[in-house]
């Protein structure tokens, strides 16, 4: 797999977005999986991630300006070993997988500034899997979703634990040949 993200800004309290510091981040992940049966599988996998720090001017004082990030040139890594183990419930036009995943960094790599792979943080996320087919309205239609919770080691400068959710939906319509 592969993705590329655009950052087109920091978020400040209240939503507000300061457009600066932009950067572009591309990333290869490759990943292995294995199945001991029809429902409990396990994946482990490892990107390799590209910065580049591309916003035009350096940021204003106070905010240091750090050398990976002065020269506009790409940094690249890898990135945090992740392993993953999910269970499917039940698999007859609908399903329920829930998994847990943990992350732990590759390497003791740079994460302050801009152009950096990654966070350098061991992360833990619980997460659970929902789908159902829609054969009432069609046999080519189906329904996703996952509701995942993430907890991480807070970074040196803070004592907090970094949490966050994700939820996502998604619909699949597929025509057979």
């Amino acid at each position: 797999m592969h993705q590329r993200i655009f950052n087109t800004g920091h978020r400040r309290i209240g939503g507000f977005l300061a457009k600066v510091g932009q950067s572009t981040n591309m990333a290869v992940y490759v990943e292995g999986e294995y199945a001991f049966t029809d429902r409990l599988s396990v994946s482990a996998g490892l990107p390799y991630v590209f910065a580049k720090y591309t916003a035009r001017n350096l940021p204003p004082p106070p905010i240091p300006v750090l050398s990976w990030d002065a020269c506009h040139c790409w940094q690249s890594g890898f990135q945090d070993f992740g392993f993953r183990a999910r269970y499917n419930v039940f698999n007859r036009g609908f399903a329920l997988t829930p998994s847990v995943s943990f992350g732990t960094p590759s390497h003791n790599y740079e994460f302050r500034g801009e152009a950096v792979v990654g966070r350098n943080l061991k992360e833990l996320q619980f997460a659970v899997e929902v789908g159902r087919r829609l054969d009432a309205i069609s046999e080519n239609l189906s329904v996703q979703g996952r509701y995942s919770y993430a907890t991480c080691e807070g970074p040196s400068i803070s004592t907090f634990p970094v949490s966050r959710f994700y939820v996502h939906l998604n619909t699949t319509h597929w025509r057979r040949a």
